[in-house]
């Protein structure tokens, strides 16, 4: 009986931290609640390092201890969706963005200009 037992509360331990785990996963992907909020539309400039989310491989900019999730405007040229491209591909450079914050979902720029910070000699 003792052994039954054991494996019993092995299992049920073990379904727990399952369902934990499948729980966090469902929060992280939950929409959050905040309010939507519309791009601000003064074009702004930020400058930093390009990364790339871990999980989806969404180009982000690190500027001024803040990371944006990069979208191309919808009059963003071919150059911008292309260098958003080369960043969710593994891109980490330092440029230099123009465009519109909007937190619709994440903090976000949506991109009009984007150019690489050539660096200095």
């Amino acid at each position: 009986m003792g052994k039954q037992m054991l494996v019993v509360v092995l299992v049920a331990a073990l379904v727990m931290l399952g369902v934990s785990a499948m729980q966090a996963v469902a929060d992280d992907n939950a929409p959050t609640s905040a309010p939507a909020s519309k791009p601000s539309g003064e074009i702004k400039a930020w400058t930093g390092t390009a990364q790339r989310s871990n999980t989806h491989h969404r180009p982000q900019l690190m500027a001024d201890g803040k990371r944006y999730e990069l979208k191309a405007a919808e009059k963003a040229d071919d150059g911008v969706k292309e260098t958003l491209q080369k960043i969710s591909d593994g891109d980490t450079s330092k440029y230099t963005v123009k465009g519109t914050e909007s937190t619709t979902d994440r903090t976000t720029i949506l991109v009009e200009s984007i150019t690489k910070v050539e660096a200095k000699s």
